[in-house]
């Protein structure tokens, strides 16, 4: 329902709003009689809700985290719009019905940010000695090459698994620098 408002969110967002909408719908039952136009919650509400419950700081996008973890990894624009790309259509597969069931894209999803989190780990050891750009190239590589356990699709597209590691870099689970503390 979010996608055809035009609100995508990722799972953690979501069980976020589920929750939040309880509350709301639990705090607007309490109103007493004497308040009963106070208990109903318009469609308009809703949305506006909705859309503050889904990007609290509406000022940075998870597009925006994105942009700036690549660039701060010295990629140029032109990957940054191939990114870009990649990680919207890994969000209109993921939400779609016929491409993979939700808890086979959440187990993907699972695969991809645990490589991720691996090479990353790699990197912050000084195991991996890579710049930004190497880096970012032997994260594309590893994730494409990954091959679900299981589930209808054997083979996934390349492009599906880049998209996700981008969706996971613009919710800033990953990044392709070595961490500064």
């Amino acid at each position: 329902m979010l996608y055809k408002l035009g609100l995508p969110c990722d799972p953690d967002t979501v069980l976020g709003i589920y929750d939040s909408f309880r509350s709301l719908a639990k705090e607007t039952a309490e109103f007493g009689v004497d308040k009963w136009k106070q208990k109903r919650i318009s469609r308009d509400h809703l949305l506006a809700q909705l859309k503050t419950w889904i990007d609290p700081y509406p000022g940075i996008s998870k597009t925006k985290h994105l942009e700036r973890k690549l660039w701060a990894a010295g990629l140029d624009n032109v990957c940054v719009d191939a990114a870009k790309d990649h990680q919207r259509f890994y969000l209109q597969k993921k939400r779609s019905a016929q491409y993979f069931a939700i808890e086979h894209a959440e187990d993907i999803e699972q695969q991809v940010l645990d490589r991720l989190h691996s090479l990353r780990s790699s990197l912050d050891s000084g195991e991996i000695r890579a710049n930004g750009v190497q880096f970012h190239d032997l994260c594309l590589k590893e994730v494409r090459g990954l091959q679900p356990s299981h589930g209808p699709n054997s083979s996934l597209i390349p492009s599906y698994l880049a998209g996700c590691m981008y969706e996971i870099t613009g919710r800033c689970r990953h990044r392709f620098v070595r961490f500064q503390p």
